[in-house]
C-alpha cells in the first residue's frame, strides 16, 4: 500500500517536474530567439549607420576632388 503511494507520488513528481523543465525551455528559447533578434537588428542598423556615414565621406571626398581640379584648371 505504501510501496504504491509512493510509486503514484514518485510518478506525479516526475510529471510535474517534466513539464516545469519544458515551459522553462520554452521561455528559455524564445528569450533567446528574441535576444538573438534585437542583436541582429542592432547590427543591421549599426552597419547601415557606418556603410551611409562612409558614403557620404566618400562623396564629400570626391567632390572636394573634383573641385580642386575643376580650380586647377581655370
Amino acid at each position: 500500500m505504501v510501496v504504491d503511494i509512493t510509486k503514484k507520488v514518485t510518478q506525479i513528481a516526475i510529471q510535474i517536474v517534466t513539464h516545469i523543465a519544458h515551459i522553462v525551455t520554452q521561455i528559455v528559447i524564445q528569450t533567446v530567439t528574441h535576444i538573438a533578434h534585437i542583436v541582429t537588428h542592432t547590427a543591421i542598423q549599426t552597419v547601415t549607420h557606418i556603410v551611409h556615414i562612409v558614403t557620404q565621406i566618400v562623396i564629400h571626398t570626391a567632390t572636394h576632388i573634383v573641385n580642386h581640379i575643376a580650380i586647377q584648371d581655370n
